[in-house]
């Protein structure tokens, strides 16, 4: 493809006529009246002005000597505009490397490793896990529990966490929530003895160490009265002298205490 290039050309494009007819003409021999038809320089400036703008958007420059033109800039352009097929055909090959997309309908290369060319040249699924060595991990998942078992309603797709036990007295083992029975932890793992005389009855009575109360002498006269809880357990008598008041010493008592719920009370009142 190439411009007029004969001494009779211009290098400035003369301005177009103006529109003579709506309808779409067809050229002719002539005849019937009518002459043949004149193209003039308005119409092949602008075939002309098209098929060279056709190579500049293909950045190929005119060549007198080439016809196939274009035809080239034709296939060029549309493989630009295809997309993906443009950023495939905007590559440069190279040996042992992959092309990979990096973005919308644009492409790189990436070097390819003998590794991964051993991958894509294996013909079955079996071949390329033992290519990567993965036999093991395959026969472990083919042994495991399917994702599309569920656990108390719930998929097996990732970890759960029970909050609540479902059953009944027949098929639980244990409570989930520990209660108190007479103020014992109770779960159900393990028995409890529960005694009727537990729960607020006396359940044993003594006395402490017996006291002695001294007045200071059996020659004056002394009241005694026995301290909240305490009961008499005995009088000391003494021979009478010549000022004595009477024969009572002093008196012992004792401390009365009682068991019950677990531990030792001191009886008060």
């Amino acid at each position: 493809m190439f411009h007029v290039d004969n001494p009779t050309g211009v290098p400035v494009m003369p301005p177009v006529a103006a529109e003579l007819s709506k309808t779409t003409l067809y050229f002719t021999e002539g005849g019937n009246g009518i002459p043949p038809t004149y193209p003039g320089p308005d119409w092949f400036n602008i075939i002309q002005s098209e098929l060279l703008e056709i190579l500049r958007q293909a950045n190929i420059k005119p060549d007198k000597n080439t016809t196939d033109q274009i035809m080239t800039a034709l296939k060029k352009l549309f493989i630009t505009n295809s997309g993906s097929a443009g950023a495939i055909a905007g590559l440069t090959g190279q040996n042992n490397t992959f092309p990979y997309f990096t973005g919308e309908d644009t492409m790189a290369l990436t070097p390819l490793s003998a590794f991964v060319r051993g991958i894509l040249g294996k013909n079955t699924a079996g071949e390329i896990i033992e290519a990567l060595s993965l036999r093991e991990t395959v026969n472990k998942a083919n042994s495991a529990v399917p994702n599309t078992r569920r656990v108390n309603g719930m998929a097996l797709s990732s970890d759960i966490t029970i909050s609540n036990i479902s059953g009944n007295a027949g098929t639980a083992t244990r409570l989930q929530t520990a209660r108190r029975i007479n103020n014992v932890l109770f779960d159900g793992t393990s028995d409890i003895t529960i005694s009727s005389t537990d729960s607020g009855a006396v359940r044993d009575f003594r006395y402490t160490s017996e006291v002695f109360h001294n007045p200071g002498g059996n020659w004056m006269t002394w009241t005694f009265r026995a301290p909240s809880g305490c009961t008499l357990s005995g009088i000391q008598v003494q021979d009478t002298g010549s000022n004595s008041a009477d024969n009572i010493g002093g008196v012992y008592y004792k401390q009365t205490q009682i068991y019950i719920n677990g531990s030792w009370r001191t009886v008060s009142g």
